[in-house]
């Protein structure tokens, strides 16, 4: 194979995708946290900030920044 194989952990609330994240760390499987990231640059990036509270109809306190 040329390139790794890449698996999306898909799941509604409760359905262990969180676990199972955890056990490929533990078995030394890179793994992405999307959720995290997003996170971290809807409450850093002034910019893309600035644009969700432009173009969406969600209140804009809603969005903390540090």
């Amino acid at each position: 194979m040329d390139h790794p194989l890449q698996v999306g952990i898909t799941g509604g609330i409760g359905a262990g995708k969180s676990m199972v994240c955890r056990i490929f760390r533990q078995l030394g499987v890179p793994v992405y946290d999307a959720d995290s990231r997003a996170k971290n640059l809807m409450t850093t990036d002034k910019i893309l900030i600035s644009e969700i509270q432009k173009n969406s109809e969600c209140c804009p306190t809603i969005i903390m920044v540090n």
